[in-house]
């Protein structure tokens, strides 16, 4: 019946194309059990709290600096509130020091000394076919400032 090699050719590749359906609705499951799973992981972990960073105390110091700057003005004159003009009828500029405070980079202290201890335990939480575990911590904080 299939004698000839582009008659096999054709049929296998008839065969291929076929294949691809069957892989593309199995490939169409996975995918939507994969988003199923990401949004179950992200579901449980917003009722626990979310994700927790743990960290020590740290005393910020704000700072800030009086600056100095040179400025100039037109000279106004006090009587009349026009600007002064000299002989060539240039505008004439009067100099003066403008303090102003300003803040500067925080100074950051962190402890001396920093002993943490806790306390885990991990639970396993069911939604439809997934698990997701889930943790619970009991920490207990000493430090030291000079």
């Amino acid at each position: 019946m299939f004698r000839s090699a582009g008659l096999r050719f054709f049929s296998v590749g008839l065969l291929v194309l076929l294949m691809f359906i069957p892989l593309n609705l199995v490939s169409g499951v996975v995918d939507d059990r994969a988003r199923y799973s990401t949004s179950t992981i992200e579901s449980i972990s917003r009722e626990w709290g979310g994700a927790q960073l743990l960290s020590g105390p740290m005393l910020v110091i704000p700072v800030t600096e009086d600056v100095t700057y040179e400025r100039k003005r037109e000279a106004v004159d006090p009587t009349t509130g026009q600007t002064l003009r000299d002989g060539q009828n240039n505008i004439v500029y009067e100099h003066f020091e403008e303090t102003r405070t300003e803040a500067r980079a925080p100074v950051y202290l962190f402890p001396e000394a920093f002993d943490l201890q806790t306390t885990s335990r991990t639970q396993e939480r069911h939604r439809g076919i997934f698990v997701v575990p889930v943790y619970t911590a009991e920490a207990e904080m000493q430090f030291d400032f000079n």
